[in-house]
């Protein structure tokens, strides 16, 4: 006769009141098969991730579901428990010798096997197949909060309740927060394709920064300065002189987080390492709130200019004193002037001392805080603006849809994409090599186009493109409104009549950032590698192409005619 553990499933209670656990996904393109764990496939811990709220699995008896299989002669029933692999080693096995190599636990001072060990229970069989849920004992959750770890679970079955035999060794990764993500993070859906299911990529980052807190404000706090803390890493720094944003987007409103994971992990991202207040709210919020914190995205300022206080910068050494026309932070309960805020885009002085010790703003309340930010208090309040939390971007086929469009998102990628490549094998682009191109779904116009370029005799040198087509000529000056009140200091425009590119065009004075029109399209050009270098060469190509795609759209109709 031969026992076999075919399947472990720890969230298998969409209530969570059984678990304490929530629904999770690997990142914004993998799901997580459910059961977590299945038998030749789950190897290591991170095959079977889980996560836990503190909050809910510190008071109840935490529960697991177990399916297993038995060969012939069959039999009716077996005990089945499992041991916590760190207190029970089984000698020479696959499990002891991973226990020293893979598990995070002691070097991190974390009780092992934070769930503890599988409680006796039975197991009916039915053709061969036998299913039972299964109490946890000597759960440690209450004693760690967050955090992330191994647990490891020597299985073993008896025919008589006394015999035990070895069956297999299970890892699982296991991942704690305080409470339930909170929105934009749906913990509680049950849908495997839902891309708004919390990360484990970005529970990796969380818990291991707000490792053992077991408050809200306390994780927050713990994200916010690990946030700015990556400007010292040169990971991450403030866009001088305009505050262009990097990986956010707005209609509607979206992070791109799986390009700042890529960033996180020393890939190759995309955007670059630029960020504005924006970008700094958006990591702030993500990561707090897949912790269970309720931080909104919420913004500060007025119609006018306000002076600043003497501050940092994320990224940069030293010392800043210039103004800013919006400011956007982390925020907490209605994001009005009594409600605390936490803010990763700065540094500044707290003290009323005459020294001069720069601090991330943590947990503050907004009026204090406000004190020492701006040396202008009045032009500087609470915006009232619905707050903002998000995680994602958009398909160009989930806006077609919403919006009842009758244009074919496919075909319509599929002309872009053709157009593109024509346009980037000219001889004008010797210079550049193309590194990719994105259609991402957008409310404010027909579509945005977002590719990226790189200097080919330097790498360090590269440019994002923001390219924006618009349903008629009249449209884009709404699109520029929008587009220039999402820096901290906006673009000038420049007064040559016309430009040197587009029929409109706004540029930083270092023309670093370039906004420009031509016809029904906008193009934003902007700096996205190590390098800080003018974009007008570029921004002269990318016009010239648009007016070569206008002309051609305008013969092929005149020809049709």
């Amino acid at each position: 006769m031969t026992v076999n553990l075919e399947a472990i499933h720890l969230n298998h209670d969409p209530s969570s009141k059984t678990t304490g656990a929530f629904s999770i996904r690997r990142n914004e393109r993998i799901p997580i098969r459910r059961p977590e764990w299945l038998r030749h496939i789950s190897v290591r811990p991170e095959d079977a991730p889980a996560a836990y709220a503190y909050e809910l699995a510190k008071n109840i008896g935490v529960t697991i579901e177990a399916a297993f299989s038995c060969t012939r002669p069959p039999i009716p029933k077996i005990r089945v428990r499992a041991l916590d692999q760190h207190l029970h080693p089984q000698k020479d096995s696959l499990g002891s010798r991973l226990l020293q190599i893979l598990s995070p636990s002691a070097r991190e001072g974390v009780p092992s096997n934070v769930l503890g060990n599988v409680a006796e229970g039975d197991v009916i069989f039915e053709g061969g197949k036998g299913k039972a849920t299964l109490f946890l004992e000597n759960v440690r959750i209450r004693d760690v909060g967050v955090n992330v770890s191994d647990v490891i679970w020597r299985w073993q079955y008896s025919l008589n309740g006394k015999d035990w035999i070895d069956l297999t060794t299970s890892f699982h990764r296991i991942y704690i927060v305080v409470e339930m993500p909170t929105p934009p993070w749906q913990p509680k859906s049950e849908e495997l394709n839902n891309t708004q299911l919390p990360w484990v990529e970005v529970l990796d980052f969380a818990c291991r920064v707000a490792s053992r807190t077991k408050s809200l404000d306390e994780a927050a706090t713990k994200i916010t300065q690990w946030a700015n803390g990556l400007g010292d890493q040169m990971l991450i720094k403030y866009d001088e002189p305009t505050g262009t944003f990097g990986f956010t987007f707005e209609d509607p409103a979206s992070f791109d987080c799986s390009q700042f994971l890529l960033l996180l992990n020393g890939g190759k991202n995309l955007l670059g390492p630029a960020v504005n207040c924006d970008d700094c709210a958006a990591i702030v919020t993500t990561f707090s709130n897949i912790l269970g914190c309720r931080l909104s995205e919420a913004e500060m300022g007025s119609n006018r200019t306000f002076d600043l206080h003497r501050h940092r910068r994320i990224g940069h050494g030293g010392v800043f004193t210039s103004n800013f026309t919006r400011h956007n932070v982390g925020w907490l309960g209605e994001c009005k002037k009594d409600d605390p805020l936490f803010d990763a885009c700065v540094q500044l002085d707290l003290d009323d001392d005459s020294k001069e010790i720069f601090t991330v703003p943590t947990n503050i309340i907004f009026r204090y805080y406000r004190s020492r930010f701006t040396t202008q208090v009045n032009r500087c309040k609470p915006q009232g603006k619905l707050p903002v939390r998000r995680i994602g971007l958009a398909s160009l086929r989930e806006i077609a849809e919403s919006h009842g469009a009758l244009v074919d998102p496919d075909q319509l990628e599929l002309g872009i994409r053709s157009a593109f490549a024509m346009f980037f094998s000219a001889e004008e682009f010797r210079e550049l090599s193309f590194v990719d191109l994105r259609i991402i779904g957008t409310t404010s116009a027909k579509y945005l186009v977002q590719f990226f370029l790189r200097r080919k005799e330097d790498p360090d040198i590269s440019f994002g493109i923001d390219m924006y087509e618009t349903a008629s000529v009249a449209d884009p000056q709404t699109l520029v409104k929008k587009n220039l009140r999402r820096f901290n200091r906006p673009p000038e425009r420049i007064p040559d009549d016309p430009p040197p590119f587009g029929t409109e065009a706004y540029a930083s004075k270092d023309r670093s950032v370039i906004l420009f029109v031509r016809d029904k399209f906008v193009s934003l050009v902007r700096n996205t590698g190590k390098k800080s270098v003018s974009c007008e060469g570029v921004a002269t190509l990318i016009d010239k192409f648009i007016v070569g795609m206008t002309e051609n759209r305008e013969g092929g109709a005149n020809h049709g005619s």
